[in-house]
């Protein structure tokens, strides 16, 4: 991997990745095994590289201890470069969720409600949690309207 990483520094300095990789494999036994490493992707991240070449490693039949590992560029690809932007990026203002509550209760009453376990340890587990308004309608109940569908 140490041989692959300036490579993979030279390619990502020119904007490509590796698209296809062919790796040999010499056993101390005299046998060679090969196979192509393919991303979708051009890849550059020395991890994700060391991902597969491990994988494809793994799964190879060893006959006996590694010798030496040669490998191949046989396809680069150019890499999609990050999109920029002339002006700077607006701030949004969150509004908090009681200050929405509070803005909309005038108008629809107290629809909004929020989870609350005001007897976590109940042996009941319906009767563990409540629902409790967000915000206090106009008239200062909490009572929340609900309307029949009938």
């Amino acid at each position: 991997m140490a041989s692959l990483r300036p490579l993979l520094i030279d390619r990502a300095a020119a904007l490509e990745g590796v698209r296809r990789l062919h790796i040999a494999v010499f056993f101390v036994v005299g046998e060679q095994q090969s196979a192509d490493l393919v991303f979708v992707e051009p890849a550059t991240q020395p991890q994700r590289v060391q991902a597969a070449l491990v994988q494809q490693l793994c799964r190879m039949r060893w006959p006996s201890e590694v010798e030496k590992v040669q490998w191949t560029l046989l396809e680069c690809g150019e890499l999609a470069a990050p999109q920029l932007t002339l002006l700077a990026e607006p701030q949004q203002r969150l509004r908090a969720l009681s200050e929405l509550a509070g803005s909309l209760s005038g108008r629809y009453g107290s629809i909004l409600f929020q989870a609350r376990l005001p007897h976590a340890n109940h042996p009941v587990p319906e009767r563990r949690s409540a629902l409790q308004p967000l915000a206090q309608s106009p008239s200062g109940t909490a009572v929340a309207h609900v309307s029949s569908l009938a």
